[in-house]
């Protein structure tokens, strides 16, 4: 086996977030503090995902960086032993709560976006539940 380091290749790196919230839901700062914290640590993209909320990713505010639009949908609590969080990338409009992860990643991709499984290990996510799942992009490996 030959292992190639990613860093050895001359390529452009982006700085970013795709999850990130605001007092919207369960962050501590507004929309316009994040925004400005990020633009000012010259990151080059950021997503305001808040939870059960829509930004559209239009900021007047954000200089130079690129706001892409998400969300922070979730798992109905009822119906699952346990909830968790899919955040949604690009997405075109609201999704609401679904009965199961999978129905989110689908209607994420319905509403044109991307699915990131958000945080699996922070919510305790079982490794069936977490294997089941299709048509994801990404997990969070940290948050």
């Amino acid at each position: 086996m030959k292992i190639v380091s990613p860093y050895t290749n001359p390529q452009t790196w982006l700085k970013g977030n795709f999850h990130t919230h605001t007092t919207a839901s369960d962050g501590k700062s507004t929309l316009e503090e994040v925004v400005g914290l990020y633009r000012d640590d010259n990151y080059d993209f950021l997503s305001i995902t808040d939870h059960r909320r829509l930004h559209d990713g239009k900021c007047d505010f954000a200089g130079k960086m690129l706001m892409i639009p998400g969300q922070e949908c979730h798992i109905a609590r009822e119906v699952e032993e346990f909830e968790y969080h899919v955040v949604g990338l690009g997405v075109t409009r609201q999704v609401e709560d679904q009965t199961t992860g999978q129905a989110i990643i689908d209607a994420i991709v319905a509403a044109g976006g991307i699915a990131i499984v958000a945080h699996p290990r922070w919510s305790y996510m079982p490794y069936e539940t977490f294997n089941a799942l299709t048509g994801y992009a990404a997990f969070e490996v940290l948050n």
